[in-house]
């Protein structure tokens, strides 16, 4: 149920009690008058009922008190709808406010992610140009050809794992070294390396399924059979 809806069913269930206290005020009424009628018709002109007037007096009395209630009532409902009313707008405005604040944090998530993709890839192609080297170094081998052009690589000016010239992905060294022999820098899908070296990309897809998918509001108060917030 929305919060028009329980505005709505509060400003019913008031009209109805409103009605109900009038409708027996007004019986109250017509008794006193029935009973007043009936007593003048019965008397004698100079009988003086004093215990049936105070009586009448006293219900009088109550009849204006519970008049003075419902007014007092009623005065207090509507100072509480206007409040009721403020603080829905309230309520509204701190959602609308939310639900701007969750898309920005769900666009800067966004960015955040494709950030640190961008960084793990670096440093993946860093990590690759240092196993290199060090696969290198251990084997005796300075430069090594490019298994896709045939271009001569120099292992130790490798920023990162990629061909200078061809843009191809190194993954292996195949080290021959010697006067006659050909090392070879082996292209294409490269395998995890040894030891961990390897940065894996870090998974933020779960965060950023949370920065986006954001429920609906909920109603602002939830009102109980009572009248009561929860």
């Amino acid at each position: 149920m929305t919060a028009e809806q329980d505005l709505e069913a509060l400003h019913e269930r008031v009209e109805t009690l409103e009605s109900d206290t009038a409708q027996k005020i007004e019986d109250v009424r017509d008794r006193i008058v029935q009973v007043k009628r009936e007593t003048d018709r019965k008397a004698a002109a100079e009988h003086d009922h004093e215990e049936l007037a105070a009586r009448l007096t006293a219900l009088e009395s109550d009849l204006e008190a519970v008049r003075s209630a419902v007014e007092q009532t009623e005065s207090k409902l509507d100072g509480g709808f206007e409040n009721f009313e403020e603080i829905l707008e309230t309520l509204f405005d701190r959602t609308a406010d939310l639900e701007a604040d969750v898309q920005t944090l769900g666009q800067a998530v966004r960015s955040m992610k494709r950030t640190l993709e961008t960084v793990a890839e670096r440093e993946q192609r860093r990590a690759r140009a240092d196993h290199l080297k060090q696969t290198a170094a251990a084997r005796g081998v300075r430069t090594a050809k490019c298994q896709d052009c045939n271009t001569k690589v120099d292992i130790a000016l490798l920023s990162d794992g990629t061909c200078p010239s061809c843009g191809a992905n190194f993954h292996t060294l195949d080290a021959n070294p010697g006067f006659f022999g050909t090392s070879v820098l082996e292209t294409g899908d490269r395998p995890a390396l040894e030891g961990g070296t390897e940065a894996a990309a870090p998974d933020l897809d779960t965060l950023t399924a949370d920065a986006e998918d954001s429920e609906e509001p909920r109603s602002a108060l939830d009102w109980t059979e009572d009248g009561e917030d929860r």
